[in-house]
């Protein structure tokens, strides 16, 4: 079964974009932060591990000989370009920084940011050294993909206790930026797995919909109370229905590549977009009309692309082509799938 790429591009783009747009609000405190906290982070992160487990499902099962270069070579360069873009308001203001919203982040020591740079970061709790918080998902993705051979074995009950598992863990605790983000995510990871190896099981359907949908319950508890994550529901089935539905739900062909450039453009988005929210904030000669998210938004994009143009389609090849080793190139025997990063 082949994927709708350039849907699937699509959702990716769309889901960065209201992560970027959330965060970068309360970063930069600017007057529409409680508006675009309505547009849950949350929840799009949710899904993003729900559309890689799908993906993943593709690549493995498609073409399983080099699934961990291109995953390498997907991932490691865009990451690593990203930690660097994190470390510049350092760089450039000072080793001490406060955000709007909290205080007394400094630069990371050596020993701290080692294991970011190894995708390790959950494991030494991130929340001491948050200088780009987005990295976390990125970490726990890393983690799934060592474990989808295993995953691949699986029957479909399996899948099942592993997620039932998992969210048994959620339910108990609840940790964020700690090492149980590997149990308290890899329920979603595996229901992407399962729908892509049952796409027409009217149960793996009703999973897909009810269980991402309802798991948004206490962020829209919270959103009563604070107004934040309100459309958190509507972001878990929506990211549903595309995965369900949209292998019939064909982009108009003029439309295809710009989707799917969007969706390449996504990762280094997500990757990029807080530290370029904390230069924003903290440049005293940049005129105050222009702190806002919208224009945050343009320069959060024109970073992704040099990321994109400069680091991940230069290097992203040598995840398609056997390196030291005769023959033709398999490049395009299984489409890159987009549900990386994120």
């Amino acid at each position: 079964m082949k994927p709708n790429w350039p849907l699937l591009a699509g959702l990716r783009f769309v889901l960065a974009v209201m992560v970027c747009l959330g965060h970068t609000a309360s970063t930069i405190g600017d007057f529409g932060a409680s508006y675009y906290d309505h547009f849950s982070g949350f929840a799009s992160v949710g899904v993003f591990f729900l559309v890689s487990g799908y993906c993943m499902a593709h690549s493995y099962t498609g073409e399983p000989a080099g699934f961990f270069r291109r995953r390498f070579w997907r991932i490691a360069p865009v990451y690593w370009a990203g930690c660097l873009v994190a470390l510049s308001p350092f760089w450039i203001f000072g080793g001490n920084l406060a955000v709007s919203f909290d205080a007394g982040y400094r630069t990371p020591s050596f020993r701290t940011f080692l294991p970011i740079l190894l995708g390790l970061g959950p494991m030494v709790r991130m929340n001491g050294v948050i200088f780009d918080v987005a990295l976390w998902s990125v970490c726990v993705e890393c983690a799934f993909y060592l474990a989808v051979p295993l995953i691949n074995r699986l029957p479909d009950w399996g899948l099942i206790v592993v997620m039932a598992l998992s969210l048994a863990l959620t339910a108990v605790r609840f940790d964020y930026l700690g090492p149980n983000l590997y149990g308290q995510t890899l329920w979603l990871f595996c229901l992407g797995y399962l729908l892509y190896r049952r796409p027409d099981s009217r149960v793996v359907q009703v999973l897909a919909f009810a269980l991402p949908t309802l798991g948004m319950i206490p962020a829209v508890l919270r959103g009563w109370s604070t107004g934040a994550d309100l459309f958190a529901p509507e972001i878990a089935l929506g990211g549903a229905c595309i995965l369900v539905f949209g292998r019939n739900w064909q982009l108009p062909e003029r439309m295809q590549g710009p989707a799917l450039y969007l969706g390449d453009l996504s990762y280094p988005l997500y990757i990029c977009f807080w530290p370029v929210a904390w230069l924003i904030f903290f440049d005293d000669q940049m005129p105050v009309i222009l702190k806002q998210t919208p224009f945050a938004l343009v320069a959060q994009l024109a970073v992704a692309a040099v990321i994109l143009h400069a680091v991940d389609r230069p290097l992203r090849r040598f995840g398609r082509e056997p390196k030291f080793r005769g023959g033709r190139s398999r490049r395009g025997l299984v489409p890159e799938p987009v549900g990386d990063g994120g």
